[in-house]
């Protein structure tokens, strides 16, 4: 088979690969000869001559998520979006092992001429893994095949794209600094309710929770796209160019729902545009990825979040606005938010204070990450006037979070994002234990920042699943039940 042809086959989706994602299932070799039964990260392999099983594979490193056999039926192939497995099924050995690149797999082939497996990301970038060493087509491997330029031109870019643009629609109420930087474009002043577009650029070396930025230590004194996650573009938007972009995200660029994340205290309006960025990636999300950012102080200090709590109180009615013109203009489209610390402040009054003007929800997945809230007010109060608008509420806690520990001794009551003898557990709401997640000094930005969190906000939203079917284990608290995360390596590697 030609390079060309093989990569045609790649572009088309790769029908051979098996997209498994964890659950169990089996399926039969080309030849007939073996049967093979697959679930979560093992892969047990029956013979039908000998009736009995020949082997057991396992992945040492996350559940198999693409599988796929030869076509001459000597070889099986497993991803788990960290790895990559090939086995001789004759012998059982395991061939290879390689490490893929941290951006999710689209898909495998087997390229037999070769004996290569070629892994094709969502990025579109690809990589092919011969059986005793890594080796990617270049450029030169193409026009050496006879192909012509434009076609090496069209697939080589693909191969050499060193980074990919995220577009991130965003509303704020910060007040504009007057500097034309993208990163200072919004300051910390309140002001009024305005829209935009960023372009939020993710380099293909991008690991899993990271947000990689110029480090002085490595003499990087100025952002790099091949680099760092960036703001490329920063455009304001009228009020009917923003709902009219939505609205083509949906109807001419094929995207289905909407994600909206809420940044917590001490954060800048350009941090929030490349948090949105990297969440929306690592979440492999479909649709229109959306930041509200109220006016933050951007800073830590005991001043600037006693300011934040005021601005926080005051940016209520504001994201209430956004959310409501989100909504009107998103139907059909499932709505689901994400807010971080102190701006679950903000995302709970607003919703609480949404007149439901139907039977529907009004939203799909809300997760409170870490929330600032207070505990008592949130399960007396704001709980029950949420209730009956969002289809699923998610709370992550933890009892290793030091940011809400000083703040619980501050405002001398428990916070929401508490777990431990503060664990907050209702009726109507998933509480996630995230105990020992994250091993940061604060350990309060798990949500975004470790691969266990991200897996599971992903389980969460993107592939709908429940609670029961994700990595946690049931615990009870009095008569309700809760969730404690089942730990596992948080590494980005």
């Amino acid at each position: 088979m030609k390079v060309l042809e093989f990569l045609r086959f790649a572009l088309l989706s790769v029908f051979f690969s098996a997209t498994v994602y964890g659950q169990s299932g089996y399926f039969s070799s080309f030849d007939n000869n073996y049967l093979l039964m697959y679930k979560d990260a093992q892969i047990n392999v029956y013979s039908k001559s000998s009736k009995q099983t020949e082997y057991i594979f396992s992945l040492d490193d996350g559940n198999i998520e693409n599988l796929i056999i030869s076509k001459d039926s000597k070889y099986l192939a497993a991803s788990n979006g960290t790895s990559l497995y090939i086995w001789e099924l004759k012998t059982g050995n395991l061939l290879s092992k390689y490490t893929l690149a941290s951006q999710p797999v689209r898909s495998i082939l087997f390229e037999l001429s070769k004996k290569a497996v070629l892994v094709l990301y969502k990025s579109k970038k690809f990589e092919v893994f011969e059986f005793q060493n890594k080796k990617g087509i270049t450029k030169s491997d193409l026009l050496e095949e006879g192909i012509n330029e434009e076609e090496v031109d069209s697939i080589a870019s693909l191969n050499e794209k060193e980074f990919i643009t995220i577009d991130v629609l965003y509303g704020t109420n910060r007040r504009k600094t007057g500097d034309k930087q993208y990163n200072d474009y919004f300051g910390k002043s309140f002001g009024r309710l305005s829209y935009g577009l960023a372009h939020v650029s993710i380099p293909v070396i991008h690991k899993a929770g990271e947000i990689e930025r110029p480090d002085w230590f490595k003499f990087e004194f100025k952002e790099d796209p091949r680099k760092h996650v960036m703001i490329q573009e920063l455009q304001t938007l009228s009020l009917g160019n923003f709902n009219q972009y939505l609205k083509n995200s949906f109807s001419k660029m094929g995207k289905k729902d909407v994600l909206i994340f809420i940044h917590g205290f001490s954060n800048r309006f350009d941090e929030a545009i490349r948090r949105t960025g990297q969440l929306a990636y690592d979440l492999d999300f479909p649709g229109v990825a959306m930041t509200y950012s109220w006016p933050s102080q951007g800073s830590f200090s005991v001043s600037n979040y006693e300011q934040d709590e005021v601005f926080s109180k005051k940016s209520i009615p504001y994201l209430k606005k956004f959310l409501l013109n989100v909504v009107k203009n998103s139907p059909g489209q499932k709505i689901n938010i994400i807010a971080h610390s102190m701006g679950n402040r903000v995302l709970t009054n607003a919703i609480a204070e949404i007149e439901k003007k139907s039977k529907d929800h009004v939203f799909h997945q809300v997760i409170l990450a870490a929330p600032d809230v207070n505990a008592k007010v949130f399960k007396e109060e704001i709980f029950p006037k949420m209730k009956g608008k969002v289809q699923n509420i998610t709370l992550y806690a933890s009892s290793d979070d030091n940011a809400l520990m000083a703040s619980r001794i501050l405002n001398q009551q428990s916070r929401l994002g508490e777990s431990g003898e503060f664990l907050t557990v209702v009726d109507g709401m998933d509480t996630i234990d995230s105990t020992g997640v994250d091993p940061s000094t604060m350990g309060h930005s798990y949500f975004s920042s470790t691969r266990t969190l991200l897996d599971d906000i992903k389980d969460l939203v993107v592939k709908g699943k429940e609670p029961v079917t994700r990595n946690l284990q049931v615990k009870r608290s009095e008569s309700l039940e809760y969730w404690k995360m089942i730990l596992k390596s948080n590494t980005n590697e």
